[in-house]
């Protein structure tokens, strides 16, 4: 997984447009295989740290994917962002990240927990899925039930988001 994780932090970030060219398809290629094998491991045998870098790395296949050019002479070397996203979703579901952990209500103060890095992951996805509906005018995979802004997500979101994300979702105290 680590592995994968860095080859998709490579493609993501090749993949944006620069005088340079686009990261070589047979790398994002293989980067897909990587992660799609550890998707379909043992996920029982699985520690929350690895399902956390796992996420990730997903989420850094979906921006590298939008980020290929559709109409490009190289083509499409792996699944569209949506199929990432969707993998994404499904991933976050399992993992039950919708959910809000109580440690950080009572007084978890470690940025970096897993708690804390956990609910950052799962805004990340929710903002991408909002993002990725409305670019291509398609219906949302993130229900708007499991996306819930609490008074601990302004300190992660920053002000801000905060105050966006509260209108546009419930809020509760």
């Amino acid at each position: 997984m680590r592995e994968a994780f860095y080859e998709a932090l490579y493609v993501a970030v090749r993949s944006f447009p620069s005088p340079n060219a686009l990261p070589e398809q047979s790398l994002f290629r293989r980067v897909a295989q990587l992660v799609l094998a550890s998707h379909f491991e043992n996920q029982s045998a699985r520690s929350e740290s690895t399902d956390l870098i796992h996420i990730q790395t997903v989420l850094l296949m979906v921006i590298a994917a939008d980020n290929q050019s559709p109409g490009s002479t190289k083509g499409q070397a792996g699944p569209a962002g949506s199929v990432w996203l969707g993998i994404a979703v499904g991933l976050a579901n399992s993992m039950k990240l919708y959910l809000h952990n109580q440690a950080d209500r009572t007084g978890g103060n470690d940025p970096d927990s897993d708690e804390k890095l956990a609910r950052r992951i799962w805004w990340s996805l929710v903002i991408m899925d909002r993002w990725h509906s409305l670019g291509t005018s398609s219906p949302v995979m993130v229900p708007d039930g499991s996306v819930v802004v609490y008074p601990e997500d302004e300190s992660l979101l920053g002000e801000s988001l905060f105050h966006l994300a509260r209108k546009a979702t419930p809020f509760r105290q």
